[in-house]
C-alpha cells in the first residue's frame, strides 16, 4: 500500500521517509499545493524499475522473457534453455 504525504510533512521528517522506503520498499507520493507531485522510491527499487523497463523495450526480448517465465522449471543445459526460449521467427 502506497503512502501519500504533503511537502511539509516530507521536509519535517525527510530522513524518516528515506528510511521507510528503504526498509519497506513501498513508494511514498509527495504532494504539493500546485500539483507538481513526486514519488520517493529507494535507489534499489529504482534500479529494478529501470532494468525492467529496459528489458521490455524490445518486443522480441519481452516475448522471450514471458516465455521463459511461463515455462515449467526443469533441469536443462544452457544450450537447451537458450533453444527453448528463442522467439520463433
Amino acid at each position: 500500500m502506497s503512502t501519500t504525504i504533503n511537502y511539509t510533512q516530507m521536509r519535517q521528517n525527510l530522513r524518516g521517509y528515506i528510511d521507510q522506503v528503504n526498509d519497506t520498499h513501498e513508494p511514498i507520493t509527495v504532494t504539493t499545493h500546485d500539483n507538481k507531485n513526486v514519488v520517493l522510491v529507494s535507489a534499489e527499487d529504482w534500479a529494478a524499475i529501470e532494468e525492467t523497463a529496459y528489458l521490455n523495450v524490445s518486443p522480441k526480448n519481452r516475448a522471450r522473457l514471458q516465455k521463459s517465465m511461463s515455462s515449467p522449471t526443469k533441469k536443462m543445459t544452457l544450450d537447451q534453455l537458450d533453444a527453448y526460449v528463442q522467439p520463433e521467427i
